[in-house]
């Protein structure tokens, strides 16, 4: 592609991958805080801080889960977080430049979560779900629109 008026929704949709790269990035950053400390204390004490039961489903989940924590997997977590923010931002350059292989990138990245997303909204509706939902359908739609028209342009 790389044409000098890229489709206008292309640098939208590169901020909003380079927003998600960097809240993962972020997430995975803040995994390493909890290098060498106690998470199952930490659970502990935030459960007690929101004034949750510790005998209750999720809050016991999470507790289950704070016990097996090892430093190992933190950082095993931590390298999966940057692994998928360079995805994200890679997609997201891709996208800005109006880059051929980030269009597909995108479809990929965007259509491989959507059953799961229309899983979790008939399961357990709620406006955050139903709304990252849309932005997904709308940005796979988008981008495989695009990719539609570059093929017909090249074609014909």
């Amino acid at each position: 592609m790389t044409s000098s008026h890229p489709p206008p929704g292309l640098r939208l949709i590169a901020l909003w991958v380079g927003a998600k790269g960097t809240l993962v990035l972020l997430a995975g950053i803040g995994v390493l805080h909890f290098l060498h400390r106690d998470v199952h204390a930490f659970v502990e004490r935030l459960l007690r801080h929101f004034q949750l039961n510790p005998a209750r489903h999720y809050p016991r989940i999470l507790l289950d889960a704070a016990a097996t924590v090892t430093d190992g997997r933190l950082w095993a977590l931590a390298a999966g977080a940057l692994c998928y923010a360079i995805l994200h931002f890679a997609e997201a350059w891709g996208l800005w430049r109006d880059r051929h292989w980030a269009l597909w990138l995108g479809v990929v990245s965007s259509g491989v979560f959507l059953p799961l997303e229309i899983f979790e909204v008939g399961a357990r509706p709620n406006l955050m779900r139903v709304a990252l939902l849309a932005i997904n359908v709308m940005v796979t739609a988008y981008l495989s629109r695009v990719l539609w028209q570059e093929r017909r342009t090249n074609v014909g």
